[in-house]
């Protein structure tokens, strides 16, 4: 068997007939959501409202998915207020800047809960709607389908975060790895 390499390429000789070819590996190519811009499309702002540092975790997830952060995408912290008064005017102000003229959808961790509750208080307002359960697959689904509309954009992160929690059998789900 003989090596040679040229061109970023390596060959093996494995008989006078035959040859394989392995290329280097390439750096991996932004997402065709990366090179979504505010200038050629209107979209919908993404707030994540959750416990401790969910909403930044989420959104550090999505900017190693994606290759950058995206646009229009922001977590409000409620940890860092004094009480519920100042939680309502932060995400008040909050809303405030994100809405572009399209509206603002909420993703927020748990129903019933702090941050939930004090989304419960904003979404009267036009052109913001909230979805509770966030996780990775649902915000992923979110930033692909916020330019679809208000609604389609609902049912897409909505799904998206219920096809993405699954039980995973060795037998079948790992068939691949």
């Amino acid at each position: 068997m003989r090596l040679r390499q040229s061109n970023n390429m390596i060959s093996t000789d494995v008989s006078p007939r035959i040859e394989i070819q392995r290329r280097n590996i390439r750096q991996p190519q932004k997402s065709p959501l990366s090179e979504f811009t505010l200038e050629n499309a209107t979209m919908i702002a993404l707030l994540i409202v959750a416990h401790g540092n969910l909403g930044d975790s989420l959104i550090q997830c999505a900017t190693h998915v994606l290759g950058e952060r995206p646009q229009l995408l922001e977590n409000l912290d409620l940890s860092a207020c004094d009480g519920p008064a100042d939680m309502l005017e932060s995400a008040h102000k909050k809303l405030a800047e994100l809405d572009q003229g399209e509206g603002v959808l909420i993703l927020t961790d748990v129903y019933g809960a702090t941050p939930c509750n004090t989304v419960c208080k904003v979404i009267a307002a036009e052109h913001i709607e909230a979805v509770g359960g966030v996780n990775l697959p649902m915000l992923l689904k979110a930033l692909t389908y916020r330019n679809q509309g208000m609604q389609t954009l609902i049912a897409k992160a909505v799904s998206g975060g219920q096809a993405g929690i699954f039980n995973i059998h060795s037998e079948t789900s790992c068939s691949y790895a």
